[in-house]
């Protein structure tokens, strides 16, 4: 069975990816994973969306957060621009910061971090991260 399947867009950022809506089979997946509590509805750019499609995404990203589905039930859940950006807490930069300003996991004292997938380090002077075996 072959579904149909639409990508509309013409949209490119500076990374080369193209911005663009999928749809298969006559259902919005950028939507569908936002009702499932799988993405975020980017408000930066939603002035870009017609007014029904960000008026819908918004709907559903509201909708998600209350049911707590997906991402939502996470109450530390980090939309991907603030990782990008890196200072929130799992990120390299962030658990850097939490590190210094806790005093702790600097390898000169003997501290030790715990990474999101559970590797274990130290810090060093220069900030780098030093993982044991």
């Amino acid at each position: 069975m072959r579904l149909r399947t639409t990508v509309t867009g013409d949209k490119t950022v500076r990374y080369g990816r193209t911005v663009a809506r999928v749809s298969v089979a006559g259902v919005d997946c950028n939507r569908r994973q936002i009702e499932l509590g799988m993405a975020w509805h980017y408000k930066k750019y939603a002035g870009e969306q017609p007014a029904a499609e960000r008026a819908a995404y918004a709907a559903a990203e509201d909708a998600a957060r209350a049911a707590k589905r997906g991402l939502w039930a996470d109450p530390h859940a980090m939309p991907p621009w603030d990782w990008r950006n890196g200072d929130g807490p799992g990120t390299q930069k962030g658990e850097q910061a939490w590190a210094h300003n806790a005093g702790e996991c600097d390898c000169d004292s003997g501290g030790v971090c715990a990474g999101k997938r559970g590797g274990q380090y130290c810090l060093t002077a220069s900030g780098a991260r030093r993982y044991f075996k």
